[in-house]
């Protein structure tokens, strides 16, 4: 750091004893007992308090035993220049610049001070009468709408001492007078000239608040999908190398887009009755400001590409309609049809094929009947003996 305070004294055109590395390092060694190191500082405050008008200054000291009228006038230059180091301006005098350190952060915020004490005075004003502070008024959008109501209604300057009781007084009769002379197309009527209670402003109010958030909301949704579709164009490879011009010229009708309705409560109780008469979008007043040349275009005969529920096909149903069953239908085969007198057992020789005594040609027992409700088989006829005896119902 100790270059670097060199470095800057130099920069400042500081041609003292102390240019020297060597000399620096023993007046810095020496601290406030140091007549080179003293010196300096007074060299630097003496500058900063010329340039910025400081009421304290720091003394040269001759001899090493005044160090401590020195540590007293500096402390007090410091804290009338706002010094933010603690360390320099609190404490015990004989504690200050105790150390290298403390030393070298003393150099070091002077140099700084100094420079920035330099650059102002370079670029500041000339002229001091110039520089004095200007004050600028900034009229109020109240203040600016009322100045216009008066120029429109030709109205003299109003003097300085005249109340706002007596300028609004006089105002109202100049509108009762002008509004008499010029008839009610002048302004036209208004919408709504009744008297509202309290309730009915809070209503009224509430009802605003709620539309006021509906169409901002409306608003924000429109302009972002503008911001999406002007994207979207600059994807394409051919717009890509004419972004800037999509840019400069979108940017600037973008930016009066805003996200908030400008519309107040006040607007409700200056309608006139002509909002009543809603002209439509084909209107010739309308269409001169939305006509373009995208709308001349004429599209030829397309394909019909249906699409009109009309000429659709109704769906196919998902289940059979359900019908009666008929009364007289046949039903499935005999339920128990004929069981034989014994059982058909293949291992059984009394029925055996091949047996001479099986009558192959008999009527079989236990057919099942047919007819209207499919009835019951017969109970097969009884074998006995090998030889089919009795069929079962053939009814």
């Amino acid at each position: 750091m100790e270059n670097d305070i060199l470095d800057s004294l130099n920069d400042l055109g500081y041609e003292g004893p102390l240019t020297d590395e060597a000399s620096f390092a023993k007046a810095l060694d020496g601290g406030p007992k140091s007549l080179d190191f003293t010196k300096l500082v007074h060299i630097l405050a003496e500058e900063i308090k010329n340039l910025c008008n400081l009421e304290e200054t720091v003394n040269m000291m001759n001899d090493p035993d005044e160090s401590s009228s020195f540590l007293l006038e500096l402390s007090s230059f410091l804290k009338e220049l706002k010094c933010p180091y603690k360390k320099l301006v609190t404490g015990h005098m004989s504690s200050r610049l105790q150390t290298k350190e403390d030393r070298l952060l003393l150099l070091d915020y002077l140099i700084s001070e100094l420079m920035a004490a330099r650059m102002v005075n370079v670029d500041g004003p000339k002229d001091k009468q110039a520089a004095g502070m200007e004050i600028v008024v900034q009229e109020s959008p109240t203040a600016r709408d009322l100045k216009n109501i008066l120029i429109a209604l030709k109205f003299n300057k109003p003097p300085p001492n005249i109340t706002a009781e007596m300028l609004f007084a006089k105002l109202e009769a100049k509108l009762k007078d002008t509004i008499q002379k010029e008839g009610d197309q002048l302004v036209g009527k208004p919408l709504y000239n009744k008297a509202l209670s309290e309730k009915e402003w809070k209503q009224l109010e509430t009802a605003f608040n709620e539309m006021f958030e509906e169409y901002r909301l409306r608003r924000e949704t429109l302009i972002t999908r503008l911001e999406c579709t002007i994207q979207s164009f600059e994807w394409s490879d051919r717009l890509k190398t004419k972004r800037d011009v999509i840019q400069s010229t979108y940017r600037p009708k973008r930016e009066s887009l805003k996200v908030k309705p400008d519309v107040k409560l006040a607007d409700f109780l200056a309608a006139r009755t002509s909002l009543l008469q809603v002209e439509k979008t084909s209107n010739a007043s309308v269409r001169k400001n939305t006509q373009t040349d995208v709308n001349k275009v004429i599209i030829g005969q397309v394909p019909d590409r249906g699409g009109r529920p009309n000429e659709q096909q109704p769906p196919p149903p998902e289940m059979p309609s359900w019908t009666q069953r008929n009364a007289g239908g046949g039903g499935g085969g005999g339920g128990r049809g004929g069981r034989g007198g014994g059982n058909f057992n293949n291992s059984n020789p009394s029925f055996n094929n091949s047996n001479s005594n099986f009558n192959n040609s008999g009527p079989s027992g236990g057919g099942g009947g047919q007819g209207g409700r499919g009835g019951r088989g017969g109970r097969g006829g009884r074998v006995q003996g090998g030889y089919s005896q009795g069929g079962g119902d053939h009814g």
